[in-house]
């Protein structure tokens, strides 16, 4: 008798043990799945505000007047990007009065043929070099409005079309823009 109230007992202390060992698996299970669900509607969120900023990215690209040197496209092209050359973390001082000014930035210049990649690629540092002279007369406070930057790209984009003999620039982005 004795030896059987020791089986029963320990079957008991095996199911307790059991269904102990049972809810922390359950909840590590739930909180995977909560965890696939969310990221499942942020990645759902991020494709659907992708898309609704495509739209707009393709109205104000019809305004801008970057890189049009004659030519005018119909509004399905303005959609479609050309290739790219970046041009990342150029360091400039600028014109300051009241003591050193900085401005690091990141350009990326967009093409209008595949073919034109080869002539900016090999001209990369006479490229830099522009661009680093363009933003070297600014001052701080005309590179932190919006009509300075759009002024500084477009003087970016004619003093480098105007070096290009094969290809143009049809657009140039900053994709950094840090002045301190």
């Amino acid at each position: 008798m004795a030896k059987e109230e020791e089986k029963h007992e320990e079957g008991t202390e095996e199911n307790a043990e059991g269904g102990k060992s049972k809810k922390p698996i359950i909840i590590i299970a739930v909180a995977i799945v909560a965890l696939i669900v969310i990221g499942a509607v942020v990645v759902m969120m991020m494709m659907k505000s992708e898309d609704t900023s495509g739209g707009a990215e393709g109205k104000s690209a019809a305004k801008d007047e970057h890189g049009k040197k004659g030519e005018k496209k119909k509004g399905g092209d303005e959609a479609k990007p050309g290739p790219m050359l970046a041009i990342d973390n150029i360091v400039i001082n600028l014109v300051s009065e009241t003591g050193a000014r900085y401005a690091k930035v990141s350009v990326a210049l967009e093409m209008d043929t595949p073919e034109s990649m080869v002539e900016v690629t090999e001209r990369k540092a006479m490229l830099q070099d522009m661009i680093i002279t363009v933003l070297s007369q600014k001052t701080a406070d005309e590179l932190i409005t919006y009509k300075g930057k759009e002024s500084c790209k477009n003087e970016i984009l004619d003093k480098v079309n105007e070096k290009l003999h094969d290809g143009t620039v049809r657009n140039v982005y900053f994709t950094n823009f840090i002045v301190q």
